[in-house]
């Protein structure tokens, strides 16, 4: 740059304008297989900028390029080169199709084994079930032929989540003895 004031006098400055731009931020990230797990993962792989770079994951806190055990949620992650120039990215951790189910139970009567337990439940298919012993080690959503009891069913989404189940047949209209 040449400058000249109005005397005459002149100058001249040379400097350099960097026009590089800052870090870009590639992330990798792994979700959970299942939705109530922190099983989450990212991998930030930088480029662009001048290396070497910090990287910082702004919550919880930790530095490196790789962050594990994670939930579902928005994560913040800040790559700084050598420079100083700061580029930072919000990265998402997404659940999976939840597993949901409920199991209703319709009683056994009178002291006969006709009572009845069935399954409903949402998810990534195929949805297993497997009933516990004393209902038979079904493998369906329904378990019939009952007796009066607690039974128990583990039912597994096409990811492998799992959640068990548990719940009472009771016994209606027994008779009563009044002494």
């Amino acid at each position: 740059l040449l400058i000249t004031d109005t005397a005459g006098c002149s100058d001249q400055i040379n400097f350099f304008v960097d026009n590089s731009t800052g870090p870009v931020i590639n992330v990798a990230v792994t979700n959970p297989i299942c939705s109530n797990q922190c099983s989450g993962s990212a991998i930030v792989t930088p480029s662009g900028g001048t290396a070497p770079y910090n990287i910082l994951w702004i919550e919880p806190g930790i530095a490196g390029n790789s962050i594990s055990n994670l939930c579902v949620g928005s994560y913040t992650v800040e790559v700084v080169d050598s420079n100083g120039c700061v580029s930072t990215s919000n990265v998402s951790i997404t659940a999976p199709v939840a597993l949901n189910d409920s199991l209703s139970v319709g009683p056994a009567t009178c002291g006969a084994c006709d009572g009845t337990a069935t399954v409903i439940a949402t998810g990534l298919a195929p949805i297993t079930y497997q009933w516990s012993a004393a209902a038979g080690s079904a493998l369906t959503p329904s378990a019939t032929a009952l007796c009066a009891g607690l039974y128990s069913v583990i039912v597994t989404d096409g990811n492998g989540c799992k959640d068990t189940l548990v719940d009472l047949v009771p016994n209606v209209n027994a008779p009563s003895i009044n002494v």
